[in-house]
């Protein structure tokens, strides 16, 4: 009896892979610690790509440990694809060798033998078939935007300004004061800012401070429009009667915490009702009639408690005089 077909699985395979050498100085001139390493978005989707290209999946990272100086990863392929196949026979065969880290720059530090990333957020791992250098890496800004060439040398240079910059310019960076703290600015920030990439520790000083100016303006014109709404709306809601003068200071201090819940419950609450809607009966502007018609329908004193001065016309009309109580 034949056996039924039976649906194949497609195979995995691990391989370790060298992620980085902290040892290595790069043709950037630094050399990224392990230590420094933030894996925590890169745990979420631990991907391997070929060439740092997120359309070219070919597999993702299972474990990484470090070993000396080198940061290593074991990374499962994906045999299901035809280019992470010919991407792992490649590799085992010896023909493709490069791997390079695409990450973020969280702090650098700069010295006369060579630069240190000291911290840094990893984005992505890649095979790639032409290495720049030994250590090869890539470059991301903070939100996951890969940097061109050019862009990497002026955000390099940014933070070389930024992190030399000292009011002694005798003193070397490596003998900076211990209070002094340094502060990485993202490519996208300097642009906030309205500075170049290569920006002086001065002009970052003035735009940041002209910056904070403009937000303590926007800050107070914000909070003065929150109180003139704040207001508006309580004293709408005192004028309706829905609350009386003595909860005005309640629901304003309601309105501070949490603006939607005071907007909701004055909604909520009933306003003050008028002497139609208390006697049941029906709006003046519908008793229609002179006075005899109205004498006979019985709603002379309807009119007078809800329309006296339409009463005093009816009576005027009909006796001649006006109308005394």
């Amino acid at each position: 009896m034949p056996k039924p077909n039976t649906p194949t699985t497609p195979t995995t395979e691990t391989i370790d892979l060298v992620i980085n050498d902290e040892s290595i100085i790069n043709d950037r001139g630094y050399n990224v610690l392990n230590a420094g390493l933030d894996r925590t978005r890169y745990d979420i989707n631990p991907v391997l790509l070929y060439d740092h290209d997120t359309s070219q999946l070919i597999g993702r990272c299972e474990a990484m440990r470090v070993e000396g100086s080198k940061l290593i990863g074991s990374f499962v392929f994906d045999s299901a694809s035809e280019l992470a196949a010919e991407k792992l026979r490649q590799i085992k065969d010896g023909f493709l060798r490069g791997v390079s880290a695409g990450f973020c720059i969280l702090h650098m530090l700069f010295a006369q033998e060579h630069d240190t990333v000291d911290k840094w957020e990893l984005y992505e791992v890649s095979v790639v078939t032409l290495p720049s250098n030994k250590g090869a890496v890539k470059l991301y800004t903070q939100d996951g935007r890969p940097l061109s060439p050019q862009e990497e040398t002026q955000h390099i240079e940014q933070l070389r300004s930024v992190y030399t910059t000292n009011t002694n310019t005798n003193m070397p960076n490596t003998q900076q004061s211990p209070t002094q703290e340094r502060v990485t600015l993202s490519a996208e920030a300097m642009t906030a800012l309205g500075v170049s990439q290569t920006a002086s520790g001065d002009e970052l000083s003035r735009a940041v401070l002209a910056m904070s100016q403009e937000l303590t303006a926007l800050k107070t014109t914000l909070e003065t429009q929150r109180v003139a709404r704040r207001d508006e709306l309580i004293n709408q809601a005192l004028a309706a009667g829905k609350i009386t003068a003595q909860q005005k200071q309640v629901y304003s201090d309601l309105y501070d915490a949490n603006p939607q819940l005071c907007c909701d419950t004055l909604a909520a609450l009933p306003g003050r009702r008028n002497i139609a809607d208390q006697l049941h009966t029906t709006p003046s502007a519908t008793i229609e009639g002179d006075w005899d018609t109205l004498d006979k329908q019985g709603k002379l004193a309807t009119l007078k408690a809800q329309d006296p001065d339409k009463f005093r016309a009816l009576f005027k009309a009909k006796f001649g005089v006006d109308y005394r109580e």
